[in-house]
């Protein structure tokens, strides 16, 4: 305590934040409340979340100017898990006698996704011959961690779920209905939140459409189209047509 002329100068004696809730949620407005006692002349006081200021709301003092009250808004984000909010209160003649109250924090919000494949870096595309091994991991950043996970190929839910993280959707044997747009979502009591898209190909050796053979008579010297229908990935098929008396070639 300092005396300037009848001017009596008190440092802050006591700063706090006053913890009202447990955890915040992401999309909703607070307001934070710091009280401050014992400084004359009344004190500068911020608050700040993870070395930024928040925007001051109002200010007031008790009827006996021992305790002054600031309040500030506050709306949280994903980035402020784990954060402090510090409230820091000075009496500008004493600078050097600073108070400052921090309160780690907890911020609710839903996942966060992101789709990878294993082994590649940041491709969003992978063409992998039938019959190979591929894994697809959902990486979900979320405040609580995701209960669910749901897997769609082409738009449509694969018959797939997991529970835990990471997620992987792991295809142990690649085959050709395997090929399409891959998305996971991850749910936690906060809502789901789709992925962004990966892309498989799986290519295989052609194969006939018509998996069963077929006898055609005909009369001699009378001519007939014969119609060979293939399916492959990639479709740039070579044809080899071959009877009893000739070999000829055909590009499709």
């Amino acid at each position: 305590m300092l005396t300037n002329g009848k001017k009596t100068i008190s440092a802050p004696v006591r700063v706090e934040i006053s913890r009202t809730v447990s955890s915040f949620v992401t999309g909703q407005s607070y307001n934070v409340t710091c009280q401050v006692l014992g400084s004359n002349p009344p004190p500068d006081t911020s608050l700040w979340i993870g070395g930024k200021p928040l925007e001051i709301v109002r200010k007031f003092e008790s009827s006996d100017r021992k305790i002054f009250t600031t309040v500030a808004k506050f709306d949280p984000t994903p980035t402020h898990d784990a954060s402090f909010i510090s409230c820091r209160a000075y009496n500008q003649y004493v600078p050097e006698e600073t108070l400052e109250d921090q309160w780690k924090i907890s911020v609710l919000f839903r996942p966060m996704t992101n789709l990878t494949i294993s082994g590649e870096n940041s491709s969003s595309h992978i063409t992998v011959n039938e019959g190979m091994r591929v894994a697809l991991l959902c990486n979900a950043h979320s405040n609580p961690t995701p209960f669910n996970y749901h897997w769609r190929q082409n738009g449509l839910n694969r018959v797939i779920r997991h529970a835990g993280l990471p997620s992987e959707l792991i295809l142990n044997s690649a085959s050709r209905a395997d090929s399409g747009n891959y998305t996971c979502v991850a749910e936690n009591s906060h809502g789901l939140a789709e992925s962004n898209m990966v892309s498989l190909n799986v290519q295989f050796v052609p194969t006939c459409l018509r998996s069963q053979p077929e006898l055609i008579t005909i009369s001699v010297h009378e001519s007939i189209d014969l119609e060979c229908g293939m399916t492959s990935s990639p479709g740039n098929v070579s044809f080899r047509s071959v009877s009893d008396e000739f070999i000829r070639y055909m590009k499709c």
